[in-house]
């Protein structure tokens, strides 16, 4: 198997925490247009922020935990040649949403 395709896993991580931050963006932007949150007290306190905003930072900090061992392990796997069915059908289910799952 081409070691290669241990990065399309990789991608789709990538995609998924860009699109968070383009969403925390604009949540907060609508928070702010509504005047819900304080700004003076947004950045030391995150409590102010509307509820929807805080889920949305809370699953892009999450995205720097878990997915750094992943991008780690898919490194490796890729450095040393070890990309085989297993490596990428376990990197892909890993990245495949919950929801997304077939029942």
């Amino acid at each position: 198997m081409k070691p290669h395709l241990i990065f399309w896993p990789v991608l789709a991580q990538v995609l998924l925490t860009i699109t968070l931050y383009i969403l925390l963006g604009r949540a907060r932007g609508g928070a702010r247009k509504d005047k819900s949150v304080d700004i003076k007290r947004a950045p030391y306190d995150p409590s102010v922020w509307p509820v929807k905003v805080r889920q949305v930072g809370n699953s892009l900090d999450s995205q720097f935990q878990a997915p750094v061992l992943f991008y780690a392990l898919c490194f490796v796997c890729w450095a040393t040649g070890n990309v085989g069915a297993f490596e990428l059908s376990a990197a892909t289910r890993s990245r495949w949403p919950a929801w997304c799952s077939p029942r």
